[in-house]
């Protein structure tokens, strides 16, 4: 009997696990993952939980709100959970699903005030991109990268190459961002800031750097424009921004906007 209770315990573990999932409820779940932003300036929104066979888990929709303002939302999730953490209160989730038409996986670990994860994600359109709404930039084409979440903080690297974006308007200064077609950065969240990292934008014949943050809803950037020959010969695209011109072919172009310019969501006010 002694050396068959090793066999029984072992056995015992998948039908204890398998019990624990069935009688978790959903509710509990949702507050996981609610609760794992609670002390940050963001709320997460779960919509449609539903557990599945053999600890599997769909979300309708999972929505990043800051101040009621919409930030982001991931839909149509498909997941498998590890089930040794949930006796912790943890969910630990490998996970598929979509933003737009684009496409999202990876894996995402909620606990209490703390998320963590990594998602790749590909053929979103540029127009889901939270940042580039915040500062006043609008656009066609898709963009793909990652996202890794880690201690509170979010850090992002993504490109487009066939972006076609509108020209966009700083505190009256006009910005030929229409030239540009290649888009390749990297971002850093952390609480109520964004921080360029690196943002780099190509067009035929010309080149721009972005640098600075967006802090409390008040966007301090600047952007470094680098036109070629074709552009230094022909100055015509570049019409009113002179003023700005440091040497031939070298600008520095200040993008602001003030609190007032943003969803309420970034502004404190």
């Amino acid at each position: 009997m002694r050396k068959k209770l090793p066999f029984i315990v072992l056995a015992a573990i998948p039908v204890l696990s398998w019990m624990l999932w069935i009688v978790f409820p959903e509710s509990s779940i949702q507050t996981i993952i609610e609760d794992s932003v609670a002390d940050s300036p963001f709320l997460l929104e779960v919509h449609g939980l539903s557990k599945g066979f053999f600890y599997t888990m769909a979300i309708d929709e999972l929505v990043v709100k800051s101040r009621e303002q919409k930030l982001g939302e991931l839909k149509d999730i498909r997941g498998r959970i590890n089930p040794l953490f949930l006796p912790l209160l943890q969910l630990h989730m490998a996970l598929k699903g979509s933003v737009g038409s684009g496409n999202v996986s990876g894996t995402l670990n909620f606990a209490r005030n703390r998320t963590t994860g990594e998602l790749e994600f590909g053929s979103i359109e540029l127009g889901e991109l939270s940042f580039l709404q915040f500062a006043g930039i609008k656009g066609k084409g898709t963009v793909s990268g990652m996202i890794s979440l880690k201690e509170g903080n979010g850090h992002a690297e993504f490109v487009s190459n066939d972006a076609v974006f509108d020209q966009a308007e700083f505190s009256g200064v006009r910005v030929p961002l229409n030239i540009f077609h290649k888009v390749t950065g990297s971002l850093d969240v952390r609480g109520n800031t964004i921080e360029i990292v690196s943002l780099s934008l190509q067009g035929k014949d010309i080149h721009a750097r972005l640098k600075g943050k967006i802090r409390d809803g008040v966007m301090d950037i600047s952007m470094e424009l680098m036109p070629g020959k074709s552009y230094v010969e022909n100055p015509f695209v570049l019409a009113g921004l002179e003023s700005f011109k440091i040497s031939p072919g070298y600008y520095m172009i200040p993008l602001k906007r003030i609190a007032s310019e943003f969803p309420v969501g970034l502004s404190r006010g």
